[in-house]
């Protein structure tokens, strides 16, 4: 069986942060594991409305940041250059080694990285962010975003760190298991991809991707009939996919 590009894979249901990129008008704050007490900055519906800071209960707009949230979203869909050149702008007025105050900024940076394409400095910009704000005060939504950028930057070892980060926060969650499998599989550990899509049936016996990801670790060994049953039990879930993995093995 040929190798499966393993971001077919990718969830698009199920989290509001199954693309890699959370929506541009979600709340940052919901990333922190508890907002109203973390005393961090965030940007609220994006960046439209500033900065709050959680808890305070006061809100502000750097004067600088106006022309620049003011600027952004006639460029967003248009002009993916014009975007980030203008967040770049906003990053350059911070001076490294970044301040938690930059966090927030850096954090949009992430996400319109991500939105164009730019896995690896989104990525890197995802990694910094952690960094500034604590891994502590971040919540497993959080681990999963930054899990699925690092997997489309091919950044697999800070991928396996961020999945497993989010299963210590909730370790019965079915995507997530689902998605440690994914990961294994995309670097060949196939035993613990295995045991992870395993631990997902434990949690949903009617998980369709976690039989595919058990017919895709079945076909890659060579085990023919095993990896047929997995991957008709998905189709059968109504895995899209899995008729053309089958196929493959034909």
């Amino acid at each position: 069986m040929k190798r499966i590009a393993v971001l077919l894979f990718l969830f698009t249901a199920n989290s509001a942060h199954a693309s890699g990129v959370a929506a541009l008008g979600d709340i940052a704050c919901g990333i922190y594991t508890n907002a109203a007490t973390t005393g961090i900055p965030c940007v609220t519906n994006g960046w439209l409305d500033g900065i709050l800071h959680a808890g305070s209960g006061v809100s502000y707009v750097p004067g600088w940041w106006t022309d620049y949230a003011g600027r952004i979203p006639g460029a967003v869909d248009n002009d993916s250059a014009a975007v980030l050149a203008l967040l770049d702008s906003a990053m350059s007025r911070f001076r490294e080694p970044y301040n938690s105050e930059a966090a927030p900024f850096l954090y949009q940076r992430a996400l319109y990285r991500a939105k164009y394409g730019q896995y690896r400095p989104a990525a890197m910009d995802y990694h910094t962010y952690e960094q500034l704000v604590g891994t502590a005060r971040l919540n497993d939504a959080f681990f999963y975003e930054k899990e699925q950028v690092d997997l489309l930057a091919h950044q697999y070892p800070w991928a396996l760190e961020d999945i497993d980060k989010a299963l210590a926060i909730k370790p019965n969650e079915y995507i997530y298991l689902v998605e440690k499998a994914i990961v294994q599989l995309r670097v060949g550990n196939f035993d613990e991809a295995t045991y992870a899509a395993q631990q997902a049936l434990k949690q949903n016996p009617q998980g369709a991707d976690a039989y595919k990801v058990l017919g895709i670790v079945a076909g890659e060994q060579g085990k023919k009939a095993e990896a047929l049953r997995h991957l008709q039990r998905a189709k059968e879930l109504g895995d899209t996919q899995a008729e053309q993995f089958i196929q493959q093995l034909k």
